[in-house]
């Protein structure tokens, strides 16, 4: 369970001040149960962002597969042919 550091400083201020140690001891446990079940009863499980916090669809990334190969292109071979004469070794 994580729970921010001020949300832990502020749970053993108020378990100390209402409980003394005791409610030091009890309260950062309590604070957990209480931050996990209040979105539950809301309906909005732990893990799963709010109806507000929705994140926005962001930049489109280019798939790292290869291209599907196609049909043959008019003159590809010409190309190939010299490119390949090109690079040949003399």
């Amino acid at each position: 369970m994580r729970l921010h550091p001020l949300a832990i400083g502020l749970a053993l201020t108020v378990g100390t001040v209402l409980g003394g140690i005791i409610g030091a001891i009890v309260s950062v446990p309590v604070a957990a149960v209480v931050k996990t079940a209040v979105p539950h009863l809301l309906g909005h499980p732990p893990g799963r962002p709010g109806p507000a916090r929705t994140p926005t669809a962001g930049p489109r990334v280019r798939s790292a597969a290869p291209p599907v190969p196609g049909p043959p292109v008019r003159g590809a071979e010409r190309t190939r042919d010299a490119v390949s004469q090109a690079t040949a070794w003399p």
